[in-house]
């Protein structure tokens, strides 16, 4: 009788053992296809850089312009005032006034020179205007600055009015 419980012992120790590894077979197969449907869902980042550049954007253009807008101008290497204040009524755009004789490419500030921030606006030429769309989320102060003249600032203030 010993030797048939030893034996019993032994098919019990061996079909639970193939439980457990058909228990552990079975749980990492639901790992494998939970993790197939994340990569799915989720584009990995290109390895050869693991920062995305920003998508160019070109600026708002208004349809129907009637001087409802903010207007700053550009002369001298400066914006000119340096802060403006945007609001409902002037239809939360930002008219740069480009007076000088060179481009002007309107980024979002600070300036940094390892990264472009936010929208990546379209160039003003000499002697023309642009409008560009200021609102960026629910953030009421932004500076702007000349990316040929990373000196030339200005602040905007929007008016929550514009969200």
């Amino acid at each position: 009788m010993n030797t048939l419980s030893g034996k019993n012992m032994f098919l019990w120790v061996v079909v639970i053992f193939f439980a457990v590894i058909a228990v552990l077979f079975y749980l990492t197969k639901g790992i494998k296809i939970q993790e197939r449907g994340l990569a799915q869902s989720v584009s990995p980042l290109p390895s050869e850089s693991p920062v995305q550049p920003p998508v160019q954007y070109n600026a708002v253009k208004v349809q129907e312009d009637n001087g409802n807008h903010s207007t700053v101008q550009y002369e001298h290497g400066s914006f000119t005032p340096a802060e403006i204040t945007v609001k409902n009524e002037t239809g939360c755009f930002v008219e740069i006034d480009n007076a000088s004789d060179q481009e002007v490419i309107p980024r979002l500030g600070p300036y940094d020179s390892k990264q472009e921030k936010g929208f990546l606006y379209s160039s003003i030429a000499a002697h023309k205007n642009g409008l560009i769309d200021p609102r960026y989320g629910n953030v009421t102060q932004f500076s702007f600055y000349n990316k040929n003249n990373s000196r030339a600032t200005f602040t905007a203030h929007i008016d929550p009015t514009c969200f």
